[in-house]
């Protein structure tokens, strides 16, 4: 393809003639601003603006981790629908009445090779995403949590073009009851970015959530009671106009084995996976997160993540 023809391609149409997607898929997301999300985000669904009391969830809604005993760091991979890896790592610490985030994430397509107008054959990385983001979190009352995210993108396309995106996070978090959550956040609100010589618009959306907790079975004895969690979304997107309902559901199994589930429906036609699982396991200062996405068409994006709390 001839590097002049790559100008006037979206990476999204170039993807799906790349890799033989069917006509009308989306090959999303195009840059780790909408393209990243917490791997117990992604086994619920894709829902959990209102899940909270977790460092992780961050990247989600800014105010999911108001309060934080101990400082934790995550690090985790996700292999995606074409062999695509992505990177990231937080590091979760308590700062004066909240808690403060600082991380990075790390995005690479696998290599293509590519045909310039002479005919020659280049091998080349069709993109490279490394994103920066640091975030606060803390109580406004008793009910009342709210949060804020910066994030810097730095993106290069066919290791040729390449942009900067600053993007920011808000969110907050409303007990209603003791069973019941409601949370709103919205992420990637920011100035326009130039991909080759256009301006894109940040990928904002706006998300408005709820969860609700119960307790199963009642501890003792040294075990931790069962929990079920259900949390349930609904995300607009700014860019595509378009709104997609998410829910998901997590149990607790002797506060030390996780289960879940989610799906999506509506959001912009042709979404490759619309049902999630995963797994989890915590042993005292450790968590250990898995999460997969269900495609029949391309590879099947698994998520794994370690969590340690010191």
């Amino acid at each position: 393809m001839p590097v002049g023809s790559l100008r006037r391609l979206g990476l999204a149409a170039f993807l799906a003639a790349a890799f033989g997607a069917p006509a009308g898929a989306t090959i999303a997301p195009v840059s780790l601003l909408d393209g990243f999300e917490p791997l117990r985000i992604v086994a619920l669904g894709g829902s959990g603006a209102a899940v909270g009391y977790d460092p992780t969830l961050i990247p989600a809604n800014p105010a999911s981790c108001s309060t934080l005993p101990r400082t934790s760091l995550t690090l985790g991979g996700q292999r995606g629908y074409f062999g695509d890896m992505t990177g990231h790592g937080f590091l979760a610490f308590p700062l004066s009445a909240g808690v403060a985030v600082i991380g990075g994430m790390y995005y690479a397509s696998p290599p293509a090779i590519l045909h310039t107008a002479s005919g020659e054959a280049r091998r080349i990385v069709l993109q490279q995403d490394i994103e920066s983001l640091v975030a606060y979190c803390g109580p406004l009352s008793k009910q009342v949590t709210a949060g804020a995210s910066l994030k810097v993108l730095h993106s290069e396309l066919f290791e040729e073009f390449t942009t900067l995106a600053v993007a920011a996070d808000l969110g907050i978090q409303v007990r209603l009851s003791p069973v019941f959550k409601l949370g709103a956040a919205v992420r990637n609100g920011g100035p326009r970015y130039k991909y080759f010589e256009e301006a894109v618009a940040p990928p904002t959306e706006a998300r408005l959530g709820l969860a609700g907790g119960w307790i199963v079975r009642t501890g003792g004895n040294g075990v931790a009671p069962d929990v079920l969690i259900v949390a349930t979304d609904v995300v607009w997107n700014a860019v595509s106009t378009a709104a997609s309902f998410r829910a998901g559901a997590e149990y607790r199994l002797f506060g030390v084995f996780s289960f879940r589930a989610g799906f999506q429906a509506g959001g912009a036609a042709g979404q490759l996976a619309r049902l999630a699982g995963g797994r989890g396991f915590s042993n005292g200062p450790y968590r250990l997160d898995y999460a997969v996405k269900f495609s029949s068409t391309f590879d099947t994006p698994q998520d794994l993540a370690l969590t340690v709390s010191f």
